[in-house]
């Protein structure tokens, strides 16, 4: 994410091509690049999933304990995640250069998922005991900041269809928990509500998605957006400083939702059925 500076003429032949809808590396305004996901590179975790896409790559993994639920949600299990970017993404992210975008990124997570119906899953005993999933999020190379969302939530929903996690028994009499040692008696999330993310940018006046480093240096703005898999927007958050009118984001909201769905399918077409 090294800040890329082009001359006004770059920007103007940038514009121009968008308004055309021919970007300088051939692909239309709605194209996304290809997208590489592998699943399970984690022994020590319950799930796991690594995404890269040109010069962005994520990688998540998801760790479990027994808690006492909140005391607010009796019947709901806790996700927790964190996030973290390697010094050797990027040269600004050296020391603390990059706490204030896992900030964001962790924020938008956390908003996201608050009426997830993952959290009904985790739930053990209602009242004494849930699961805690802590998921973390490392950033290995950074492109655009707008694609780092999106990818980030394709790795979290990818490494949450791969959780398995023990089958909990519970003693009638005592309420004492039995965990057995069988590595095979687990059980898979309901991870159909857990939303991805689609970031739409802005150039002139036209609105594109998965934005090359040159093209984010041209834009004005970003608005990013979670979507479920029934292509409802959940949570929204605009990105920039340059300002946005809200008649051409209400036309653009049945393309975001339908580039979600074309996401949610990619997952379950590469992630494992069993």
């Amino acid at each position: 994410m090294t800040e890329i500076l082009l001359s006004e003429g770059e920007k103007c032949y940038l514009i121009h091509g968008v308004n055309d809808n021919f970007r300088i590396d051939g692909r239309s305004c709605w194209d996304r690049r290809e997208i590489d996901l592998e699943t399970n590179l984690l022994a020590s975790c319950v799930g796991s999933a690594q995404i890269r896409s040109v010069n962005c790559s994520v990688l998540v993994g998801i760790k479990m304990s027994l808690v006492p639920p909140d005391p607010g949600r009796p019947g709901k299990g806790k996700v927790e995640f964190y996030a973290d970017v390697s010094a050797n993404a990027d040269p600004l992210f050296e020391g603390r250069g990059g706490s204030a975008m896992v900030g964001e990124i962790v924020s938008f997570f956390e908003d996201s998922f608050k009426d997830c119906s993952i959290y009904d899953c985790l739930m053990v005993v209602e009242g004494k005991s849930v699961w805690c999933l802590s998921i973390d999020i490392l950033i290995l190379e950074v492109g655009s900041k707008a694609s780092l969302y999106d990818l980030c939530s394709l790795a979290v929903k990818a490494a949450l269809h791969e959780t398995r996690l023990p089958k909990v028994y519970v003693n009638p009499d005592t309420m004492e928990i039995e965990i057995p040692d069988d590595p095979f008696d687990v059980i898979s999330l309901d991870v159909s509500q857990v939303p991805l993310f689609v970031t739409v940018t802005r150039i002139g006046n036209n609105y594109i998605i998965d934005p090359t480093q040159e093209e984010e240096a041209s834009s004005i703005s970003s608005l990013l957006f979670s979507i479920n898999d029934c292509g409802t927007l959940l949570h929204s958050k605009k990105l920039g400083f340059g300002s946005l009118h809200s008649e051409p984001i209400k036309e653009l909201i049945p393309k975001i939702s339908q580039v979600s769905l074309e996401l949610h399918n990619f997952i379950k077409s590469k992630v494992s059925t069993n």
